[in-house]
């Protein structure tokens, strides 16, 4: 996710899907790391927001797009660690090194002579990229004892098209469909014909989308989220284009289809909130030898809340 600062709706948009449908990363995993999860492997959220001293002393909070650990048949599992992108920036490969070392501390196991830290696989979803945007990033750590080196791979939505999409069941990247055809959006809003092609490929979403429903892949909560944070990209990226905006609404269903969907997603996310917050306040403990009242301190938990998440640890 991009710096609090930076934050927009797409950060927005990625967070709702890991907190409210993580079963959904299991294709993009299988995507972007060669994997072959079933759809109905065994997942599990990890901590997302870890706290660390500066240089300085002062103590730090960073966040997670998403840290997740999913386990096979066989009882082996894999840390995985996404972080999604509007743009590329010159951090961004600091921080997720910085994110990986972190959930790596969170895992650690002392020996008798030393620690063992497993580094998470991670990778970066890329809503937008161009010829210079690479396949795949690296890592590189000199030490006392050699060199060692990891990749990072790169997903990119332009690589993708709608029946790419619908084929791979990688459901969590339709809301982001029209940075696929961004570029096309100002001709598609003055061309009656262009405009017919992008709404249709709006409808066979909807319909794809609907076709899972009664089969059974998917809930209506999650048919109904994904339409509406497809709604809500459309309205950030072609918000100057009317008739983009009137033409994707009319699909959508508009305000009958927003507000019983509404209801449901704040039900979700509070549920989501705190199953993160649980798993912060057990991280902190086990990390910083804290009590569960000051690791909630710490989170800013309010204290009126303090007794409902010591029930819950």
């Amino acid at each position: 996710m991009e710096n609090s600062v930076q934050s927009t709706i797409y950060d927005d948009v990625w967070r709702t899907e890991l907190c409210d449908m993580i079963e959904l990363v299991i294709p993009v995993v299988n995507e972007v790391f060669g994997e072959s999860f079933p759809l109905n492997a065994r997942i599990e959220h990890l901590p997302d927001t870890h706290e660390f001293e500066d240089v300085s002393g002062r103590m730090e909070r960073r966040t997670t797009d998403s840290c997740f650990r999913i386990y096979r048949d066989d009882g082996t599992d894999s840390t995985y660690h996404i972080e999604c992108q509007s743009t590329a920036d010159s951090s961004m490969l600091v921080r997720i090194f910085e994110y990986g070392v972190q959930i790596a501390l969170d895992d650690a196991e002392e020996t008798s002579d030393g620690i063992n830290l497993v580094i998470p696989h991670s990778a970066v979803l890329f809503l937008r990229s161009t010829s210079k945007t690479p396949d795949k990033m690296q890592v590189k750590i000199s030490t006392p004892g050699g060199c060692v080196r990891y990749f990072v791979p790169v997903l990119k939505m332009k690589d993708y098209t709608l029946d790419s999409l619908f084929e791979k069941n990688l459901f969590m990247l339709l809301p982001f469909y029209l940075f696929s055809v961004e570029k096309s959006l100002q001709e598609c809003d003055e061309n009656p014909q262009k405009l017919r092609e992008l709404l249709n490929d709006i409808s066979r979403i909807a319909g794809f989308l609907s076709a899972k429903l009664k089969q059974g892949v998917i809930d209506t909560f999650t048919q109904r989220t994904l339409l509406r944070l497809l709604g809500e990209v459309n309205k950030k990226l072609a918000g100057k284009y009317s008739n983009i905006l009137e033409g994707v609404e009319e699909i959508m269903g508009g305000k009958v289809l927003e507000y019983e969907e509404k209801d449901i997603l704040r039900r979700g996310l509070a549920m989501g909130r705190a199953e993160e917050r649980i798993s912060s306040i057990k991280s902190l403990m086990k990390k910083m030898k804290l009590s569960a009242e000051d690791a909630m301190r710490v989170l800013d938990i309010p204290p009126a809340e303090f007794g409902k998440y010591i029930s819950l640890l």
